[in-house]
């Protein structure tokens, strides 16, 4: 199931409290319920009626306050009716990722040259192709598109009440939806004439969420006390409000496209390149930093606590913690991989800052980040990855000698003891398979044993590496 259908509504500059739904429900009864928001007869006055394009010409006639059809209208509008505009959903209707307003030529270039670069090359061409007809003032054809009819012209809601954080009530903006409900969602905002975005505004899709907007504030704060090679890459935070029962915060833009995409086109050499520089940065950030092992006691205090004691049924010694305990300590982002890098060259910047810490187990950065790029570069399929990961850290793949000797480097630039690395590296699979587990137990109502293939790639992997011969809590193929 997806939310993400029903995250249209967002693009409205009114409060969607009821929808009626014109057509097939198939997808939308999901969404909206997802969404905590309740369908309701067109004659009960909605605040959004819905449509397939075969029920426009009834949605249009409704009187609603708003109106969405799912396709483009193509009957001329009568000079009563409402403004129409016309929005690209990427990359399909019924699961969009991006909402894009077709009207806005800068949103429109960056939406299709750097958030939708796709993997293929001659999908690479097309889009260069559409992004010349943004340029010339024309819509492109054959993409997903819906229509947007309302009584109550303007901006979304949640970029007007931005206005009091300094945002331009004339801001160009691209909608990035969130994957599942516990995820926010966020408007990349453009300046007038601008090509990149100046800020970006998450927000929460359903009520009661500001543990995450918590965090952000808190790891943000972190990332900017921590200064030099930390807070050169972290976003700034302008401040916090809320719309209604929903959160929101504003931060500036990290402009750019996501390592991840990089990596997706194949470009072995400059995809590897770019790798190195973000482990680069880690050794660098983690000398930096780098404080006494008695700056660990309340990270260490977690781990023994809430973390090791959920692994002990499965393997993980119960004194794994103690191990570490000549460890220093360093500045961890906490959620470093290739789709949280943005940017290339050196001017790389990071965001999604929830579960940074001043003081955290060196390691666990360099090397979640490394095993995940490792994954994309060399194109591993979804079925063959955890496979895939056990070999890289065995030692039996092309990518396992970059991944040890960065292993290395750090080890010796940091002063992490030798044989406290496994005991380090294991800690960094339990705790974020952990994190996968709470966030699955979360989605579910009531929550209930998951099988493999319900379970996420973390879980997955925490639970071999406790298992799998030449891996777990005495690893030792990096010395080799």
């Amino acid at each position: 199931m997806t939310i993400q259908r029903a995250d249209a509504r967002f693009v409205l500059s009114h409060p969607v409290d009821s929808v009626a739904v014109l057509g097939p429900r198939e997808g939308w009864e999901q969404a909206l319920a997802m969404a905590g928001v309740p369908i309701t007869g067109i004659d009960s006055g909605p605040d959004l009626v819905v449509a397939s394009t075969g029920a426009a010409g009834e949605a249009l006639a409704s009187g609603a306050r708003s109106v969405l059809v799912e396709g483009r209208v193509r009957a001329r509008p009568a000079p009563a009716d409402p403004p129409r505009r016309r929005l690209l959903t990427l990359p399909a209707l019924d699961e969009p990722r991006l909402i894009v307003p077709l009207d806005q030529r800068a949103s429109l270039r960056y939406a299709l040259g750097v958030l939708a670069r796709p993997k293929a090359a001659w999908k690479r061409a097309r889009n260069l192709v559409l992004r010349g007809l943004v340029a010339a003032g024309l819509q492109p054809p054959g993409l997903p598109t819906a229509t947007v009819a309302t009584t109550e012209p303007g901006p979304p809601s949640f970029v007007a009440a931005a206005r009091d954080l300094g945002v331009p009530s004339d801001v160009g903006w691209v909608l990035a939806l969130g994957a599942n409900p516990m995820s926010r969602s966020a408007f990349l905002l453009f300046r007038p004439g601008d090509a990149d975005p100046s800020w970006a505004l998450k927000f929460s899709r359903i009520p009661g969420q500001t543990a995450p907007f918590d965090d952000d504030e808190r790891g943000l704060g972190a990332a900017r006390a921590a200064g030099g090679r930390v807070a050169a890459v972290a976003p700034l935070l302008v401040g916090r409000f809320a719309v209604g029962d929903l959160d929101a915060s504003l931060e500036t833009a990290a402009a750019g496209q996501p390592l991840f995409d990089e990596l997706s086109t194949g470009r072995r050499s400059t995809g590897l390149a770019a790798v190195e520089r973000v482990a680069e940065w880690t050794v660098e950030v983690g000398v930096q930093t780098r404080a006494a092992p008695s700056t660990l006691e309340a990270e260490r205090a977690r781990l023994a606590s809430e973390v090791v004691p959920r692994w002990t049924s499965r393997g993980a010694p119960s004194d794994l913690v103690d191990r570490t305990l000549d460890v220093p300590a360093v500045f961890g982002h906490g959620d470093l991989w290739p789709l949280n890098v943005i940017g290339s060259g050196s001017d790389f910047s990071l965001i999604d800052w929830e579960n940074a810490r001043p003081h955290s187990l060196p390691l666990w950065d360099l090397c979640f980040f490394l095993t995940d790029a490792a994954t994309v570069v060399e194109q591993i399929p979804a079925d063959e990855r955890d496979d895939y990961v056990v070999g890289l850290w065995r030692g039996e793949e092309a990518l396992s000698e970059l991944l040890f000797r960065w292993l290395r480097r750090a080890v010796d630039a940091i002063g992490v003891p030798e044989r406290a690395v496994a005991p380090v590296i294991t800690l960094m699979w339990l705790g974020h398979g952990l994190s996968s587990i709470d966030r699955r137990e979360a989605l579910a109502h009531p929550p209930e044993p998951a099988t493999p293939q319900q379970q996420s790639p973390a879980e997955r992997l925490a639970t071999r590496w406790l298992v799998e011969p030449g891996l777990g809590p005495s690893w030792d193929r990096w010395l080799r």
